[in-house]
Protein backbone atom coordinates (compact mmCIF):
# COMPACT_ATOMS: atom_id res chain seq x y z
CA UNK A 1 0.00 0.00 0.00
CA UNK A 2 1.57 3.40 -0.81
CA UNK A 3 2.25 6.44 1.40
CA UNK A 4 -0.75 8.76 1.01
CA UNK A 5 -1.42 12.20 1.83
CA UNK A 6 -4.90 14.01 1.52
CA UNK A 7 -5.91 17.58 0.42
CA UNK A 8 -8.71 20.06 -0.24
CA UNK A 9 -8.33 22.14 -3.32
CA UNK A 10 -8.12 25.67 -2.48
CA UNK A 11 -9.51 29.05 -4.05
CA UNK A 12 -6.04 29.84 -4.97
CA UNK A 13 -5.23 26.85 -6.85
CA UNK A 14 -7.14 27.38 -9.37
CA UNK A 15 -6.81 29.32 -12.98
CA UNK A 16 -9.49 31.55 -14.53
CA UNK A 17 -10.62 28.64 -16.53
CA UNK A 18 -11.54 26.76 -13.20
CA UNK A 19 -8.47 24.56 -13.65
CA UNK A 20 -6.35 23.16 -10.94
CA UNK A 21 -2.77 25.28 -12.21
CA UNK A 22 0.14 22.94 -12.83
CA UNK A 23 2.14 24.62 -10.39
CA UNK A 24 -0.83 23.74 -7.56
CA UNK A 25 -0.13 20.09 -8.39
CA UNK A 26 3.43 20.33 -8.13
CA UNK A 27 3.13 21.91 -5.02
CA UNK A 28 1.01 18.62 -3.47
CA UNK A 29 3.23 16.17 -5.35
CA UNK A 30 6.40 17.91 -3.50
CA UNK A 31 3.99 18.33 -0.39
CA UNK A 32 3.73 14.85 -0.37
CA UNK A 33 7.42 13.49 -0.41
CA UNK A 34 8.16 15.85 2.20
CA UNK A 35 5.71 14.92 4.57
CA UNK A 36 6.35 11.31 4.44
CA UNK A 37 10.37 12.34 5.40
CA UNK A 38 8.98 14.43 7.88
CA UNK A 39 6.43 12.19 9.62
CA UNK A 40 9.49 9.63 9.83
CA UNK A 41 11.85 11.85 11.72
CA UNK A 42 13.54 13.58 8.32
CA UNK A 43 12.10 17.50 8.88
CA UNK A 44 13.84 20.49 7.98
CA UNK A 45 16.27 20.82 10.87
CA UNK A 46 17.30 17.05 10.71
CA UNK A 47 18.14 17.62 7.16
CA UNK A 48 20.16 20.87 8.50
CA UNK A 49 22.21 18.40 10.28
CA UNK A 50 23.10 15.88 7.89
CA UNK A 51 23.74 19.15 5.72
CA UNK A 52 22.09 17.19 2.76
CA UNK A 53 19.11 18.42 0.65
CA UNK A 54 16.70 16.87 -2.06
CA UNK A 55 17.03 17.87 -5.58
CA UNK A 56 14.40 16.79 -8.30
CA UNK A 57 16.21 16.19 -11.69
CA UNK A 58 13.08 15.83 -13.60
CA UNK A 59 9.32 15.98 -13.35
CA UNK A 60 6.91 14.65 -15.73
CA UNK A 61 3.13 15.48 -15.34
CA UNK A 62 0.38 13.34 -16.95
CA UNK A 63 -2.71 15.09 -16.71
CA UNK A 64 -6.28 12.46 -17.20
CA UNK A 65 -8.82 13.92 -15.30
CA UNK A 66 -9.73 17.43 -14.17
CA UNK A 67 -10.20 17.88 -10.57
CA UNK A 68 -13.38 20.26 -9.15
CA UNK A 69 -12.59 23.21 -7.11
CA UNK A 70 -13.86 21.98 -4.07
CA UNK A 71 -12.99 18.48 -4.36
CA UNK A 72 -10.36 16.62 -1.72
CA UNK A 73 -7.50 14.92 -3.45
CA UNK A 74 -5.24 12.11 -1.91
CA UNK A 75 -1.90 11.62 -3.43
CA UNK A 76 -0.04 8.61 -3.26
CA UNK A 77 3.83 8.57 -3.34
CA UNK A 78 5.46 4.95 -4.31
CA UNK A 79 8.95 3.95 -5.52
CA UNK A 80 9.35 3.06 -9.08
CA UNK A 81 13.16 2.61 -8.85
CA UNK A 82 16.72 3.42 -7.34
CA UNK A 83 20.24 2.79 -8.90
CA UNK A 84 21.97 0.06 -7.63
CA UNK A 85 24.52 2.64 -6.11
CA UNK A 86 21.23 3.93 -4.26
CA UNK A 87 22.42 7.50 -5.17
CA UNK A 88 19.17 8.43 -8.00
CA UNK A 89 15.17 6.90 -7.52
CA UNK A 90 12.47 7.45 -9.40
CA UNK A 91 8.97 8.02 -8.02
CA UNK A 92 5.40 7.78 -8.97
CA UNK A 93 2.70 9.76 -7.17
CA UNK A 94 -0.66 9.61 -8.65
CA UNK A 95 -3.56 12.63 -7.28
CA UNK A 96 -6.80 11.08 -7.06
CA UNK A 97 -10.17 12.71 -6.88
CA UNK A 98 -12.52 12.13 -3.77
CA UNK A 99 -14.29 9.42 -6.39
CA UNK A 100 -10.80 7.41 -6.61
CA UNK A 101 -10.57 8.40 -9.60
CA UNK A 102 -7.06 8.77 -10.92
CA UNK A 103 -6.81 12.74 -11.91
CA UNK A 104 -2.89 13.15 -12.50
CA UNK A 105 0.35 10.78 -12.45
CA UNK A 106 3.72 12.51 -12.17
CA UNK A 107 7.06 10.65 -12.61
CA UNK A 108 9.81 12.07 -10.31
CA UNK A 109 14.05 11.35 -10.61
CA UNK A 110 15.18 12.36 -7.18
CA UNK A 111 19.06 12.58 -5.73
CA UNK A 112 20.15 13.75 -2.40
CA UNK A 113 23.16 16.22 -2.46
CA UNK A 114 25.80 17.01 0.18
CA UNK A 115 25.75 20.42 0.54
CA UNK A 116 29.06 20.66 1.74
CA UNK A 117 30.88 19.57 -1.61
CA UNK A 118 27.86 20.12 -3.80
CA UNK A 119 27.82 16.74 -5.29
CA UNK A 120 25.28 14.16 -5.12
CA UNK A 121 25.52 11.91 -2.40
CA UNK A 122 24.13 8.96 -0.87
CA UNK A 123 21.89 9.74 2.55
CA UNK A 124 22.60 7.95 5.71
CA UNK A 125 21.83 4.12 6.19
CA UNK A 126 18.48 5.49 8.27
CA UNK A 127 17.27 7.84 5.46
CA UNK A 128 17.81 5.44 2.92
CA UNK A 129 15.93 2.56 4.28
CA UNK A 130 12.97 5.20 4.33
CA UNK A 131 12.77 5.32 1.04
CA UNK A 132 13.84 1.47 0.31
CA UNK A 133 10.70 0.98 2.66
CA UNK A 134 8.44 2.76 0.11
CA UNK A 135 5.92 0.53 -1.81
CA UNK A 136 7.23 -0.60 -4.61
CA UNK A 137 5.61 0.18 -8.17
CA UNK A 138 4.07 -3.04 -9.83
CA UNK A 139 6.97 -2.04 -12.50
CA UNK A 140 9.85 -0.97 -10.23
CA UNK A 141 13.30 -1.36 -11.70
CA UNK A 142 17.26 -1.12 -10.74
CA UNK A 143 17.68 2.26 -12.62
CA UNK A 144 20.43 1.94 -15.23
CA UNK A 145 21.96 5.02 -17.09
CA UNK A 146 20.07 4.46 -19.48
CA UNK A 147 16.65 5.21 -17.53
CA UNK A 148 17.97 8.35 -16.58
CA UNK A 149 16.96 11.86 -17.84
CA UNK A 150 19.14 13.15 -20.51
CA UNK A 151 18.58 16.57 -21.34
Amino acid sequence: MSYTKSFEIRWTDIDANRHVTSVAYAIYVVETRLAYMTEHGFNQQKLQELDIGPVVLHEEYFYLKEVNPDDKIKVSLELKGMTQDKRFYKFLQTVENSKNEKCVSCLCTFCWLDLKTRKVCIPPADLLSLFERLPPTHDYKVLTKEDMPRF
